[in-house]
């Protein structure tokens, strides 16, 4: 009879040809890939932030952390850290010191929802107007000669406001408060002349539950315009400015489910400026691009972690052009998206533990580059409560 192995050891001489084939082709891949991530990390740009500082702050654990805002708010010379919060304290200033520390200072305890921080009566000092959540009031802060914060007065407006921005919106090189009403879907312009009287302006529809805004030329005809940001219709109300003063209606583009966050800034690097977006109910960016025409191009969806609920323009990674920085609340992370032409790139990813809130790009430390600060939980407790701190992440 026929030998029976001698048919055997040739199929099992072929499968372990064949096994030992596979096994090197899936390694060769692995290795190939590990390279590629190499070059990739390798080739990233060399501005990433090497040295985190976290600033643990003494509060209760039911204190929230609601915005973070950077502005010389002491005139000397040097960003500071403004910090809202919901809970003990209200507003307090971190003011910068000259060998890079802080110097904690409360302004007031009151209950924060928005703040914005720029020259609003024409003195060359930064003043503070922050939005009372309880009372949807405005309160004012003005510097004094000497540079110190102070309260000045309490303006209510003609409808509950929400959120608030500062800047040249009538044509005429003086700061204007623009406020945003949640409850009218509406926007309004407000003046504040140098003895600290406001004066009322119209008030302009938005689209349903506004709650952020941002003020930049968004046509490229040198005037500023006003963009918010609309939670529940989830789309943008754009409100160009007339060579009189005055804002157009508001022109409305749809962005993505729950646009919780506006902000603009030079995406492109063409000197015109863009709009990005944070979509806090479907975890994305929205991007619109403004294009040769002067138009709203977009938008483009970039994706983000959980509860996307802020957003940062700047040039955040020292390479001479603005990105963005996203704050994904649920996540603990924060996104910096590269801009690069008419896209963004994701960059970098910061893990925040626990929950972050808010984040600002700003040069805090006074060494010419810009920093990354953010406000977060160090440990999360029962109904959102636990220690929260700031954490900076200093360029390089």
């Amino acid at each position: 009879m026929p030998n029976a192995n001698r048919k055997i050891y040739p199929q099992i001489t072929q499968i372990f040809t064949d096994l030992t084939e596979v096994i090197f082709k899936k390694f060769l891949i692995c290795v190939i890939c590990v390279i590629c991530g190499l070059v990739f990390f390798l080739l990233l740009p060399a501005a990433a932030f090497s040295e985190e500082l976290i600033v643990e702050l003494d509060r209760p654990s039911g204190d929230k952390p609601v915005e973070i805002v950077i502005s010389d708010i002491n005139s000397d010379g040097r960003e500071d850290i403004i910090l809202a919060e919901i809970g003990s304290k209200g507003i307090t200033l971190f003011l910068a010191q000259a060998n890079g520390s802080f110097k904690e200072e409360i302004v007031r305890e009151i209950t924060p929802l928005s703040l914005a921080s720029a020259d609003i009566n024409q003195d060359n000092r930064n003043g503070l107007v922050v939005v009372d959540a309880f009372r949807g009031t405005l309160e004012i802060f003005l510097q004094d000669e000497t540079g110190k914060l102070k309260y000045k007065d309490r303006f209510t407006p003609k409808e509950l406001a929400y959120g608030v921005q500062i800047g040249d919106v009538s044509n005429d090189g003086k700061n204007t408060i623009v406020v945003c009403s949640r409850g009218s879907n509406t926007i309004s312009p407000l003046f504040l002349e140098e003895d600290g009287h406001i004066i009322f302006s119209t008030t302009y529809k938005t689209g349903e539950g506004p709650t952020s805004l941002a003020i930049c030329d968004l046509n490229s005809d040198g005037l500023n315009d006003v963009v918010t940001s609309n939670f529940s219709s989830s789309n943008i109300s754009l409100f160009l400015q007339n060579e009189d003063g005055s804002l157009s209606p508001g022109q409305t583009y749809p962005s993505g489910k729950g646009s919780l966050y506006v902000a603009c800034g030079n995406l492109s690097s063409d000197t015109k400026s863009d709009v990005v977006v944070a979509n806090f109910k479907e975890n994305s960016i929205s991007l619109f691009i403004q294009n040769e025409a002067g138009r709203l191009k977009g938008p483009t969806k970039y994706p983000t972690e959980e509860e996307p609920c802020w957003l940062a323009v700047g040039d955040a990674n020292n390479d001479g052009k603005d990105d963005v920085v996203v704050a994904n609340r649920d996540a603990g992370s924060l996104y910096l998206y590269a801009g690069r032409g008419e896209e963004l790139v994701l960059e970098k990813i910061y893990a925040v533990p626990k929950k972050v809130y808010s984040v600002a790009i700003g040069d805090v430390n006074n060494d010419g580059l810009k920093d990354i600060v953010a406000a977060s939980r160090l440990s999360f407790g029962e109904r959102d409560k636990g220690p929260i701190a700031l954490r900076i992440f200093y360029g390089e």
